[in-house]
C-alpha cells in the first residue's frame, strides 16, 4: 500500500512540475512578438482542450452509453459486419453501368444501396466517436481522428453524404462526378480489416520519408528542364502547313509541325509553313508554350513512352536537331534513368530498413520480457496439441499402425537410395525431361498423321520413365520421406496429371483437353533438377507471405482506380467507341492495368483530356502512373531483394 502511495505521490509531483514548466514557457512567450504570443496561446488552449475525456462533451468514460459503445467496438462480429458491408459496397461499385446513364433503373437501384451503405458507415462512425472521442482527448486515450485509417473512414462518410445531398438536390455536372469519385476510395477501408495488409501498408508508409526527397528532386528536374524547354521551343510547335492559295490548314498536316529551316520539316508543293493558333502537338496538349505543357512532356519522357516521337516532332518544327538531341538525352539520363534508379534504391533501402526495425523491435520485446518467447511458443504448441487431441483420438487406432509401418526401413531402400541419387540416374531423368520439352515444342497445326502418332508414342514412353522414377523414389525414400520434399510432391502431381490425360486420350471432353494442357508443366521439372534454381524458388517461397500481402494491396489499389475511372470517364463521348475505355468494370480494369504497366498510358490520357474534363483529366492518369509504376512496382523489387538477402544469410548460417 505504501509503495502504491509513493508512486502516486511521484506522479503528482511530476504533473505539478510539468504544469509549472508550461506556465513558465507561456509567460516567456507573452513577451515575444505577435506570432509567438498567439502560437503559445493556441498551444495552451489545445493542451487544456485535450484534458477533457468526455466524448462529444456528452458521454463520460464511466457512463453506460460510452461503455456499451466500447464493448460494441471490441465485439469481433461488429468488425466482421463492417468488413462484409465494405465488400458488398465494393460489389455495388463494380456493378455500376456508365453506358446506361444515371437515370436507369439499374443505376438507381445501386444509388439506393449506396444510401444504405452510407447509413451503415455513419452508424459505425458515431459508435467509434462515442467510444473513443472525436478530436480532443488525453494523450493516452485512443482519439478517433488520431488514427490514419479513421481519417480515411471519416472522409468516406463525409464524401458519401455530400454526394447524396447533391444528388437529392438535383445537382449534376463535373462537381457531382468529382464528389462521387470519393466513393471509390471505400475499398481502401478493407485494408484495415486484414492485419497482414494493414501492417504491410503501415510499414510501407512509414518507410516512405526518403521517397518524398526523391519527389522533390524530380520536381526540381522538371522545373529546370521545363524552363529550358519553354525558353528554347516556345511557339515553335504551332507552325503548320497550309494551302498556298487559300491559306487553309491542310487536315492531314494538323498534327505535324513544320519549319522554314532547311534542317526542319518542309511542306509539300503548293503549301507554305506559317504560325497557326494550334498550341502544340496532340490537340495542343503537348506544348512548350507554358510550364504546364512542358511538365506533361517531361513526365512522358520520364516514363520512356512516346518520347522519340516528341523529339522528332520538335526537330521537324525547329530544325535544331543538335539542341533537341542534347535536351532529350539529358532528360532521359537524369530524369528517366537516374531518377527511376534512385527511386528504386530508396524504396528498396527503406523497405529493408523497416523490416530490420521490425525484427529489432521483436528482439527488444523478448529482451524486456524473456518469458515472452516461451509463452508464444507454448501457445503455438497448445494450438497444435488441441488439433491433435481433437482429431488424433478419433483416428488414433486407425492411423497409428500404418504410420509406424511407414517409418520402418526395408532392406531394399539403401541400394535404391544410392541409385536415385547417382549422377547417371539424375542425368537420365534430365535428358528425358529435355526430350519431352522438345516433343512439346515441335508440335504444330496440320501435322502429318504418322508424325503425330510417333510423338504420341514417345510421350507415352517418356511418361513411363517418369512413372518409373516416381515408383523408385517412393520405394527408396518411403511415402513420408518422398512427401517431405515439395518438389517431389510437385513431380507426383505432374505425373498423375499425365496418367489421367492418357486415360482420356480419345475423349473430346473439356476435362481431357485441360489435362492435355498440363503437359507443359513437365518443362518446369527442369527447375527442380537444378540446385541453384531450387534455392531461388525456396527464397521466393520464403517471401511468399510478403508478396501475397503486397498482391492484395495492389489489387485493392487497382480496384480503387478502376471504380474511379468508371465514375469519371465511363460512358463519356470521348470513350464511347474506342478501346481501351472505362465503360464497364472489365474495360476499366484493363485500362488501369495498362496504365500500371506503362503501355501507351499517355494515349488514354490524351483521349480523356479531349473531353469536358480538359487538362484536369491528366491528374487521374499521372497520379496512378506515378503511384503504380514508380512506387508500388518498385516495392516488389525491394521485397524480393530483401527476401533473397535474408535467404542467403540463413543459408550461410546453416
Amino acid at each position: 500500500m505504501s509503495y502504491a502511495m509513493s508512486l502516486d505521490a511521484r506522479a503528482e509531483r511530476r504533473d505539478r512540475l510539468a504544469a509549472a514548466v508550461r506556465e513558465a514557457e507561456y509567460a516567456k512567450a507573452q513577451r515575444g512578438n505577435f506570432f509567438v504570443r498567439n502560437y503559445a496561446l493556441l498551444s495552451k488552449w489545445w493542451f487544456e482542450a485535450n484534458l477533457n475525456n468526455v466524448s462529444l462533451y456528452i458521454f463520460s468514460p464511466s457512463g453506460g452509453v460510452r461503455r456499451n459503445a466500447k464493448r460494441l467496438c471490441e465485439w469481433i462480429w461488429f468488425e466482421r459486419i463492417i468488413l462484409g458491408t465494405i465488400i458488398a459496397n465494393c460489389a455495388t461499385l463494380a456493378l455500376y453501368k456508365p453506358l446506361e446513364g444515371r437515370d436507369s433503373s439499374w443505376n438507381k437501384g445501386l444509388e439506393s444501396a449506396e444510401f444504405a451503405f452510407t447509413a451503415i458507415f455513419t452508424i459505425e462512425f458515431f459508435v467509434n466517436v462515442v467510444a473513443k472521442n472525436f478530436l480532443f482527448g488525453p494523450p493516452e486515450s485512443d482519439v478517433y481522428l488520431r488514427g490514419g485509417w479513421r481519417i480515411l473512414d471519416f472522409a468516406v462518410v463525409v464524401g458519401g453524404w455530400i454526394s447524396l445531398i447533391m444528388l437529392a438536390a438535383g445537382r449534376s455536372g463535373s462537381g457531382v462526378t468529382a464528389v462521387r469519385g470519393i466513393r471509390a476510395i471505400r475499398p481502401l477501408r478493407s485494408i484495415a480489416g486484414f492485419p497482414a495488409l494493414r501492417v504491410f501498408v503501415s510499414t510501407t508508409l512509414s518507410s516512405m520519408s526518403m521517397v518524398f526527397d526523391v519527389i522533390i528532386f524530380l520536381v526540381v528536374v522538371v522545373a529546370i528542364f521545363g524552363i529550358l524547354g519553354v525558353q528554347r521551343f516556345a511557339g515553335k510547335l504551332s507552325n503548320r502547313c497550309v494551302s498556298a492559295s487559300t491559306m487553309d490548314l491542310v487536315i492531314d498536316e494538323a498534327d505535324w509541325p513544320c519549319s522554314n529551316s532547311t534542317l526542319g520539316r518542309s511542306c509539300s508543293s503548293g503549301q507554305v509553313c506559317i504560325a497557326t493558333g494550334i498550341a502544340g502537338m496532340e490537340s495542343g496538349f503537348s506544348t512548350f508554350n507554358n510550364i504546364f505543357g512542358a511538365t506533361f512532356i517531361i513526365y512522358r519522357v520520364f516514363t520512356l513512352r512516346g518520347w522519340t516521337d516528341l523529339m522528332y516532332q520538335i526537330i521537324d518544327a525547329t530544325g535544331a536537331s543538335v539542341a533537341a538531341y542534347i535536351y532529350f538525352v539529358l532528360l532521359i539520363a537524369i530524369g528517366a534513368v537516374f531518377a527511376q534508379s534512385f527511386m528504386l534504391a530508396v524504396v528498396t533501402a527503406k523497405y529493408k530498413q523497416a523490416a530490420v526495425l521490425d525484427e529489432q523491435r521483436a528482439l527488444d520485446d523478448v529482451k524486456k520480457d524473456p518469458q515472452l518467447a516461451p509463452i508464444v511458443k507454448a501457445q503455438s504448441l497448445k494450438r497444435q496439441a488441441t488439433v491433435r487431441v481433437t482429431y488424433g483420438r478419433r483416428f488414433k487406432a486407425l492411423f497409428d499402425k500404418p504410420i509406424a509401418y511407414m517409418h520402418t526401413t526395408a532392406w531394399y531402400q539403401s541400394p535404391l537410395t544410392k541409385l536415385i541419387k547417382s549422377k547417371p540416374f539424375e542425368w537420365s531423368i534430365t535428358a528425358a525431361i529435355l526430350i519431352n520439352t522438345l516433343i512439346l515444342a515441335v508440335q504444330y497445326r496440320g501435322m502429318h498423321g504418322q508424325i503425330e502418332i510417333a510423338l504420341m508414342n514417345l510421350n507415352i514412353a517418356l511418361l513411363s520413365v517418369f512413372v518409373l522414377e516416381l515408383l523408385l523414389k517412393v520405394l527408396a525414400l518411403g511415402i513420408l520421406g518422398y512427401g517431405s520434399d515439395r518438389y517431389n510432391v510437385f513431380d507426383a502431381i505432374i505425373v498423375s496429371a499425365g496418367l489421367i490425360e492418357l486415360s482420356f486420350q480419345n475423349s473430346s471432353l473439356a476435362v481431357a483437353r485441360a489435362f492435355r494442357l498440363l503437359r507443359v508443366l513437365r518443362v518446369s521439372r527442369l527447375v527442380s533438377r537444378s540446385k541453384s534454381m531450387r534455392r531461388l524458388l525456396d527464397a521466393c517461397m520464403d517471401g511468399f507471405g510478403a508478396i501475397l500481402s503486397f498482391t492484395g494491396v495492389l489489387i485493392i489499389f487497382v480496384f480503387v482506380f478502376t471504380v474511379l475511372g468508371m465514375q469519371l470517364f465511363g460512358g463519356t463521348a470521348e470513350f464511347y467507341d474506342v478501346r481501351p475505355n472505362f465503360n464497364t468494370f472489365g474495360d476499366s480494369f484493363m485500362s488501369v492495368f495498362e496504365i500500371l504497366t506503362g503501355s501507351n498510358w499517355y494515349k488514354l490520357m490524351l483521349i480523356a483530356m479531349s473531353g469536358p474534363s480538359g487538362a484536369g483529366a491528366a491528374l487521374f492518369f499521372i497520379t496512378w502512373s506515378f503511384l503504380g509504376s514508380f512506387i508500388l512496382l518498385n516495392l516488389v523489387i525491394g521485397m524480393l531483394v530483401d527476401t533473397f538477402a535474408r535467404s542467403k544469410k540463413s543459408q550461410g548460417a546453416r
